[in-house]
């Protein structure tokens, strides 16, 4: 794909701010003149995929096994891709885009929500080294290394993630769990599927690893997001001014 513009993922445990220095990184690029597009993972109605993944985050449906949650994700994020994300990188615009890859790959090694790892195990999992770019948790049943990572699943997602662009950049807001925990309360609402505070602890400490976790070569910036959400944005933005500037 001949590409003249640019993709920036902004990344970060549910809580960091995402939504909101999305939206203020946009306007800051406005008045800047700088053409942008504001995208987001999972896809809305009326994306089919993307759809049905939100509908199950909020309990509208179950999807009983989380490899096919995985696959959604993969599904949604090519369909995403031809449909948003690749005109407009062929339009030159900036594309800002709200989650990407590496939630999955965080997701999928933080286990399921209920604290599980890949052997099914529902007790607690300690983190333990890298392998593989992966960080594996301990089974407190079997004493094995066991993570998704282990599975034919994960395997087939990074393959089918090479047909999808990758970012010129990913921008990790990093906060502590426990200020992503009170923000997300301060929100209301019944939490989602994946808002139980073990399971966002375990994907806070993926997210510090996130160079690990995608390919090499892949720029990974994080920014100080325990601060307020305008210091956050000027950073933000001057971050992001400079990677559309250079080649």
């Amino acid at each position: 794909m001949q590409r003249t513009g640019k993709l920036i993922v902004i990344e970060g445990a549910d809580g960091s701010g995402k939504t909101t220095q999305v939206r203020l990184l946009a306007e800051r690029l406005g008045w800047a003149g700088i053409p942008c597009l504001t995208t987001a993972e999972p896809t809305r109605a009326p994306d089919p995929v993307g759809g049905l993944i939100r509908t199950a985050l909020t309990g509208g449906v179950t999807i009983r096994d989380p490899r096919a949650m995985q696959l959604l994700y993969a599904a949604d994020r090519l369909e995403h891709a031809a449909a948003v994300i690749e005109p407009a990188l062929r339009r030159g615009e900036l594309v800002i885009c709200d989650r990407y890859d590496l939630s999955t790959l965080v997701y999928m090694c933080a286990g399921t929500p209920e604290g599980r790892c890949a052997c099914g195990w529902s007790g607690d999992v300690e983190m333990h080294s890298v392998t593989h770019g992966i960080r594996f948790a301990l089974c407190g049943a079997c004493g094995e290394a066991c993570s998704w990572e282990q599975l034919e699943v994960a395997a087939w997602l990074r393959d089918v993630g090479k047909w999808a662009p990758r970012p010129d950049a990913t921008i990790v807001l990093d906060v502590p769990h426990e200020s992503a925990a009170a923000r997300r309360g301060h929100r209301g609402g019944e939490p989602e599927l994946f808002e139980k505070a073990a399971f966002q602890d375990r994907c806070c400490k993926l997210y510090g690893q996130a160079s690990r976790l995608l390919p090499c070569g892949d720029r990974v910036f994080y920014v100080d997001a325990s601060r307020s959400a305008e210091d956050v944005s000027r950073t933000v933005f001057e971050l992001v001014s400079e990677i559309w500037r250079t080649n």
